[in-house]
């Protein structure tokens, strides 16, 4: 898990750059993505800070 809080914040910055070098399409489903994936993260620290696993 550790691994994974590392590579969030480095995913999430990436999908905020690529708009930036290539524009034009919609990035929706992009946001949409990077949403659900701090939800997860957010998730899981919250059961890791219970104690959940």
């Amino acid at each position: 898990m550790t691994a994974w809080a590392s590579l969030f914040p480095m995913v999430v910055i990436l999908c905020a750059a690529i708009p930036v070098f290539w524009p034009g399409p919609d990035y929706g489903l992009l946001i949409i993505i990077a949403a659900v994936w701090f939800g997860v993260t957010v998730e899981s620290a919250l059961m890791a800070r219970r104690g959940g696993r």
